[in-house]
């Protein structure tokens, strides 16, 4: 392993080359850049904590967005220079060919072009925007919104247009018609029909048939042919595709098939598709076949990984054996439409060090099943996933001995209490991570999880196991009341322990996940004790 270097978090790509973040082994973010005229970097001076939306490749420089707020300019010949700093900032945003950057903060987003100069400020308040998702802006100044409604961004999201002026030139979505991930390409705006599945042109209004792929949600318009992008070409979707799942296949404009591989985030430069590629223990940056940067982490001395479909199962995804199995941690990713996440989270890590198996699972309706698969869960979410879990757990009956840890985040909440509620003896504890506990408390979402989610959500555990929640309290995805109001509900039943992290969101920052790390060690500890005394009586 490198002692630096532990993950890359995001790469863009742009007529300078290649940027990427790096994520060090004292937990700051360092920007590089690969260019013709040489590299530069970042120092973690300058670098700002967390991953993604810190970077975006100007035509002649790379923005960066600082721990302190500020806004600079990597010049290539200059250094570094400093642009703005922005009250607030959340992320910042570039345009398909670099003309324009946009700095995204609580209150306004402003535009610069290129060269520092201000283009635009917009402010949120006065569109009514108090729920802003996303933000993508094009070459010419124009600006989308994506909104996340009162609800998940994936059922109720919309979509504002500005024109370079910053009067309002249309909406899109909302109730019914969700549409998110706004994307300026070929045409004007794309944005993700997410019901569909697609990334569509907004003038189009038709979701594109791709022959012989089952694809899934997960198209991406890369660039325009111009300024450096692909040449003699419109457009480069992403598209992720059960067929070769879990991969992500590269298609030209006409449809075409350019490239294909293990990329979770993609760029294009210069005819070739840029992007990271991730494994459970390393991750790289690759352009076409060249490898440009390769980070890694030390995982677990002696842990091996073998897919699921070498146990005989049907589900996809991974285990990760310790040198000594002394139980099982059940991952559960989010979503719904989501992947198992890698490199190894710090979580699993420690779950590997207490000896627990980690058992890593794409269930049906994840990246990569395709779209019909998709189809198969709506007004069933929760239950499909729930079944396919449970085959996996009960395939490590007699295999593992020791006790039986469910871990999940986000909507990983409802599919895991729906697996403990069919059958009580399959896990032995829950760790949730701001969970979805009451899918009906978002509205009308009886399509999506069927019209006895309710009745779901108010059932009592028949076995009392513990149960640690962790909870943002500023969490706009699943607000903390649902934490709050299932931990009242069923408290006799389950032995529940809620923290709420104070200020966070649906994401927990670097101090709240220490925090619940710390309660997930004495958890699991807890249960090894308990195991090994019962196993001596």
């Amino acid at each position: 392993m490198s002692d630096v270097v532990q993950r890359v978090a995001d790469v863009v790509a742009g007529p300078l080359g290649v940027a990427w973040i790096e994520r060090s082994a004292r937990g700051v973010v360092v920007a590089s850049t690969v260019t013709a005229l040489g590299c530069a970097d970042v120092t973690p001076a300058w670098a700002r904590p967390g991953n993604g939306g810190v970077l975006a490749m100007g035509s002649s420089c790379l923005w960066v967005l600082c721990v302190d707020g500020s806004v600079v300019r990597v010049v290539p010949g200059r250094g570094i220079e400093h642009v703005a700093t922005v009250p607030g900032v959340r992320w910042i945003a570039g345009s398909p060919a670099g003309a324009m950057v946009a700095v995204v903060s609580d209150a306004r987003v402003v535009v610069f072009d290129d060269q520092a100069r201000l283009v635009n400020v917009v402010d949120l308040g006065r569109l009514g925007v108090s729920d802003l998702w996303d933000v993508a802006v094009d070459d010419d100044g124009s600006i989308a919104l994506a909104r996340a409604g009162e609800r998940e961004p994936w059922l109720t999201g919309s979509v504002m247009l500005l024109d370079p002026t910053g009067a309002i030139a249309g909406n899109f979505g909302g109730d019914g018609a969700s549409v998110v991930e706004p994307r300026f390409g070929p045409g004007g705006l794309w944005v993700r029909d997410d019901r569909a599945g697609a990334h569509v042109p907004v003038l189009a209004g038709r979701v594109p048939q791709i022959a012989g792929l089952d694809y899934d949600v997960g198209e991406y318009p890369l660039g325009p042919g111009r300024r450096g992008y692909i040449p003699d070409s419109e457009a480069v979707l992403g598209v992720i595709a059960s067929v070769e799942a879990p991969a992500l296949v590269v298609l030209d404009e006409r449809l075409r098939r350019v490239a294909s591989g293990s990329w979770t985030s993609i760029s294009a430069i210069d005819g070739d598709v840029v992007g990271i590629e991730r494994g459970p223990w390393s991750e790289r940056v690759r352009r076409g076949s060249e490898t440009l940067r390769q980070a890694g982490s030390d995982g677990v001395d002696g842990s091996r990984i073998e897919p699921l479909g070498a146990l005989g199962l049907a589900a996809r995804g991974v285990a990760i054996w310790p040198p000594v199995p002394r139980g099982v941690a059940l991952v559960v990713h989010g979503g719904p439409v989501e992947q198992v996440a890698f490199p190894v989270p710090d979580k699993w890590r420690r779950a590997l060090r207490h000896g627990l198996v980690v058992v890593a699972v794409d269930y049906p309706g994840s990246y990569g099943y395709g779209r019909s698969a998709r189809e198969r869960i709506v007004g069933r979410f929760g239950t499909v996933e729930s079944e396919a879990l449970a085959e996996v757990v009960r395939g490590f009956e007699g295999v593992v001995a020791g006790p039986r840890v469910g871990i999940g985040a986000s909507s990983a909440g409802w599919t895991l209490l729906q697996l403990i509620l069919e059958d009580p003896t399959l896990l032995d504890a829950l760790v949730l991570t701001n969970p979805l506990l009451d899918p009906s408390a978002l509205g009308d979402v009886d399509w999506l999880v069927g019209q006895d989610a309710p009745h779901l959500a108010h059932r009592r555990p028949r076995r009392r196991i513990p149960v640690l929640i962790t909870h943002g309290s500023a969490d706009r995805v699943v607000p903390v009341e649902q934490s709050r109001a299932f931990v009242e509900r069923v408290g006799e039943s389950l032995a529940c322990e809620l923290q709420v992290a104070e200020g966070e969101g649906h994401s927990l920052g670097e101090r709240a996940s220490l925090e619940e790390l710390a309660r997930f060690d004495a958890l699991v500890l807890g249960l090894l004790a308990s195991w090994s005394e019962l196993r001596s009586r």
